[in-house]
């Protein structure tokens, strides 16, 4: 008789609760000690939708890497974008400005090559290899083509079939990380396909024959290439990705009028399809990881291009994607007012209704807002320390009237839970300014004074404002976030010609520093979070846009469903809130919605075993 000790090869495991993290094995066979019940993670195979590209983009060169990470390069225009699991950043322009290109390698050992350039309709052999900054060209390809499938690393490529003049090849090109020779040629002449795998262990898939499309597939063994199992719908440029043994395909063009959202996956002898399909139907989209963790990105869709991305996870982990809901409303309608604290125990004050300052505060525990008593100086466009509380906050400077004369306050109040009390002032009056930090350690950057940009930042000790080192950049309606000693100063408004920035500075206590760009310019926009996790959302002419910052690198993040400029937000960068606004119309009297913001997770799944 077999024990439990012997069922599925695997030991019971001795738990207070299911498994999690690296102990969790598809599977595995485990117990919750308060219980009788046996149960076993089972995997899932879903798709959640991710993070948009900033550019929308078919026909690109694309990594081939594992796991859910990706650079785009060109298919239309020529720069470059890197997926992180999370959102899209900026990458450096690639040399060759083309489409209909290939790419394998990963984020930071990439290569592309072929393709169509301009003057169209030129055919490209050119070949460039990607360190995760700098394009470098290298060897040409030894036939310029374009629609070919790809496979490999940065110094062990490979290339096959694809369009060549007027029709279709058959040969293929291995890469050594310098120059291409001939290899074998496919059985099928065809193109407008795609691949994976390595140089030796290479798969291409289905596409299009001169006889229509095409549901073949072939192994490469590094010598000669063979036939294998069908994809199960028969289809051109579809996404593709893994090892030959353990490969996904995805979407892909069935006829002018129809693009699928199917995903299938092989086992290294058949393709089945999976329970999962995509939410958007494309063709040319870009697709790199591997068999349990699968991106898919861009592509062209009816009409035209997309910019959604999407991934495809097969695991014992649920994924619930990051998105944005609708919170309770405020009380009062409100815009250009402050918020601090986190989505479960937050706060907004002050504001403007129309054109007259608003003393209104009210406090928010994740469900509903309940009101509290008034600033005593009523006031919007006023700054916060960002990472105050419910029963610490600070707010200072701002107007007491809108618009087209406003009236600067430079005093500052401090909140107990309860009620305001005056603090100290503030060195230089302003408005629309921004701050970081808590109600005794608090930051005061940037604004404007009439209509003066100001780079003064301010330091507050609970008694006291102290003189800090200036921005580098002179700058009213930005956002900030963080603390004292780590704050960040985000895009806004600068005088001069600039008008809105995509501009970021990091405070270490001492000095300004400036590091890298938000992908887009905002003013009148939020931000929530640390110097090393921060998300920065909304702004002017109802802006949706979102990204998030690693400390290192902006990218984007799921969209705001409603536009909106002059918001108070606060929270992390994976639970934050976005509070009344306006809707960027002269005379709006502002709103009271409120939109909350929650990051991509994921969830071990176990299934209970019965007894009977």
């Amino acid at each position: 008789m077999s024990t439990y000790q012997t069922l599925k090869g695997l030991k019971v495991k001795f738990l207070d609760s299911a498994t999690s993290g690296d102990r969790a094995k598809e599977g595995e066979i485990f117990y919750n000690s308060s219980g009788p019940n046996i149960a076993s993670h089972i995997a899932v195979a879903s798709v959640s939708s991710g993070t948009s590209m900033n550019t929308g983009r078919n026909a690109m060169g694309t990594s081939a890497s594992t796991g859910a990470s990706a650079f785009a390069a060109g298919g239309n225009p020529n720069d470059t974008e890197h997926y992180d699991g999370s959102g899209w950043s900026e990458g450096t322009a690639i040399n060759t400005d083309r489409r209909y290109l290939a790419g394998c390698g990963t984020l930071t050992a990439g290569l592309i090559f072929g393709g169509n350039k301009a003057p169209l309709p030129t055919l490209s052999g050119d070949t460039e290899e990607y360190d995760g900054s700098t394009w470098t060209e290298s060897g040409d390809l030894n036939t310029t083509r374009q629609f070919m499938s790809r496979a490999g690393t940065q110094t062990a490529a490979l290339a096959a079939g694809g369009t060549a003049g007027p029709g279709q090849v058959n040969n293929s090109e291995e890469y050594n990380g310098t120059s291409w020779t001939e290899g074998d040629n496919l059985n099928t002449t065809r193109s407008y396909f795609s691949g994976c795998g390595t140089q030796t262990a290479g798969l291409c898939v289905a596409g299009a024959t001169p006889g229509g499309n095409s549901a073949l597939v072939e192994e490469y063994d590094g010598t000669s290439w063979s036939e294998q199992g069908n994809v199960n719908t028969a289809r051109q440029i579809v996404a593709a990705a893994g090892p030959q043994t353990a490969a996904v395909s995805a979407g892909g063009k069935i006829s002018s009028t129809s693009l699928s959202t199917a995903i299938e996956e092989y086992d290294g002898s058949a393709h089945s399809t999976s329970p999962a399909t995509l939410t958007t139907g494309r063709n040319a989209a870009g697709g790199s990881g591997d068999s349990s963790n699968m991106v898919i990105f861009g592509g062209g869709s009816q009409p035209g291009q997309t910019t959604h991305t999407e991934e495809f996870n097969k695991s014992i982990f649920t994924r619930t994607a990051g998105a944005w809901s609708s919170g309770e409303a405020l009380n009062q309608i409100r815009r250009v007012g402050a918020g601090t604290g986190t989505q479960t125990s937050g706060m907004v004050f002050g504001g403007l209704d129309t054109s007259t300052g608003l003393g209104h505060t009210e406090q928010y525990d994740g469900t509903d807002w309940t009101e509290v008593g008034d600033l005593n100086t009523a006031r919007g466009k006023l700054g916060s320390a960002t990472a105050g509380s419910q029963t610490a906050a600070l707010g200072f400077g701002g107007s007491t009237t809108e618009p087209s004369n406003p009236a600067i306050v430079n005093n500052s109040e401090e909140f107990n839970g309860t009620s305001w009390a005056e603090g100290d002032n503030l060195n230089t009056a302003r408005y629309v300014l921004a701050g970081a930090g808590t109600q005794t350690a608090g930051l005061g950057f940037g604004g404007y004074t009439t209509s003066t940009n100001r780079d003064e930042s301010e330091e507050y000790n609970g008694t006291s404002w102290s003189e800090g080192d200036n921005l580098n950049t002179a700058r009213g309606y930005l956002a900030g976030c963080g603390t004292q000693t780590a704050g960040l100063a985000i895009q806004g408004f600068q005088d001069g010609g600039e008008g809105e920035v995509s501009k970021v500075e990091e405070y270490n206590g001492t000095s300004w520093s400036e590091v890298t760009n938000v992908p887009f310019t905002s003013r009148k926009n939020c931000a929530a979070g640390i110097q090393t996790n921060a998300i920065t959302f909304a702004g002017h002419n109802n802006k949706t846009d979102v990204a998030g910052y690693d400390g290192t690198t902006w990218s984007t993040r799921p969209s705001m469903a409603t536009g909106r400029d002059f918001a108070s937000g606060f929270g992390t960068a994976t639970a934050a809130v976005c509070a009344g606004g306006d809707g960027g119309s002269p005379g709006d009297e502002g709103v009271n919605t409120v939109e909350e913001f929650t990051g991509e997770t994921l969830a071990a799944t176990a299934k209970t075993i019965d007894f009977d």
